[in-house]
């Protein structure tokens, strides 16, 4: 049984981690502790600390954790401060190459989620003529009753939760839970070969002005971050417009040197030699960057040729020659 000293240890490491949002460090908290069940005295508050160290470290789960995570503890992210869990999400997403695996994980989060029985709020609702337990996915069902099925932009989710109903009879802290979650779903419910559910970001320069395409818009670099770049640069070059971060061939060519020397020792984390080896040796399966140049241009059609977007994906698919 551990003692009461440790178990507080514990529990601050872990507030540690979670007011830093360190994944890493989050996950290797899941990987040490999921097998020490039957030394915690306080059973109950091990497994709430387990599936608050899964959340932060959702961008490295694997996919049947991240689904078995929101299968039955979507209500935990509610307990994290400051929790951005499509922010979590993307970052996990963009770790698959080829886009209809994201899709596929979408689809297979929005059906846990349909299916979650946990109670979202007090109240129960009416749904038809059915009165249900306010759980998650009768939440998602009531507003797929009014909203349907299809990818809903933002007039229409703030429709739902001003004059639904069932909106109307629960309190303002319940409504941003359920704004939360249809937020959510509306994002699972896009597809990464999409604009608008692409999870990666361009960032461009084009006539000296700086722009970042993402979510299928092209925005402009805040002037303020510009000005202070410049303002950083101005002091550190004495005015001068000299690229003093720019990374000379024979500093990129002795990185890949001391990263192609550290793969000829013998590694205990495969994962780490494995990222190495597709960095140095062009490892990178062949197949995953065809059908990622395949999406690419058919994301590539959607927009207008000479127009700013496309010149942002053609920089990308540029990249994969």
């Amino acid at each position: 049984m551990m003692s009461e000293e440790n178990f507080e240890k514990i529990k601050k490491l872990l507030n540690y981690i979670i007011e830093n949002d360190n994944s890493k460090q989050a996950l290797i908290f899941v990987r040490r502790f999921s097998k020490l069940e039957d030394i915690f005295s306080n059973k109950k508050d091990y497994k709430k600390w387990l599936i608050k160290a899964k959340f932060i470290a959702l961008p490295l789960l694997k996919k049947a954790e991240i689904i078995d995570l929101l299968k039955e503890n979507f209500l935990m992210i509610f307990f994290i401060e400051n929790y951005d869990i499509i922010e979590k999400l993307e970052s996990r997403m963009i770790n698959f190459i080829v886009f209809s695996e994201r899709d596929e994980l979408k689809k297979d989060l929005r059906k846990v989620l349909l299916d979650n029985q946990e109670i979202l709020t007090e109240k129960k609702l009416l749904i038809g003529d059915d009165i249900l337990p306010a759980t998650v996915g009768n939440w998602l069902k009531d507003y797929i009753s009014n909203i349907g099925n299809e990818p809903a932009d933002k007039v229409k989710q703030a429709q739902y939760l001003t004059s639904s109903d069932n909106i109307k009879k629960i309190e303002k802290q319940e409504k941003e839970k359920v704004k939360t979650l249809i937020e959510l779903y509306e994002y699972l419910k896009l597809s990464s070969e999409t604009p608008l559910g692409h999870e990666e970001s361009y960032p461009m320069e084009i006539d000296g002005k700086f722009y970042d395409f993402s979510k299928g818009e092209l925005q402009t670099c805040p002037k303020n971050i510009l000005s202070a770049i410049d303002s950083v640069l101005g002091k550190e070059t004495g005015g001068e417009s000299n690229d003093i971060f720019e990374i000379t061939d024979q500093e990129r060519e002795q990185y890949k040197q001391e990263k192609a020397n550290k793969l000829e020792n013998k590694f205990s984390n495969e994962i780490e030699k494995k990222a190495i080896g597709e960095e140095v040796l062009d490892k990178v399966d062949r197949s995953h960057i065809v059908a990622r140049k395949r999406e690419l241009n058919a994301l590539l059609r959607q927009y207008k040729k000479g127009s700013l977007e496309y010149k942002a994906i053609k920089d990308e698919l540029d990249k994969l020659e």
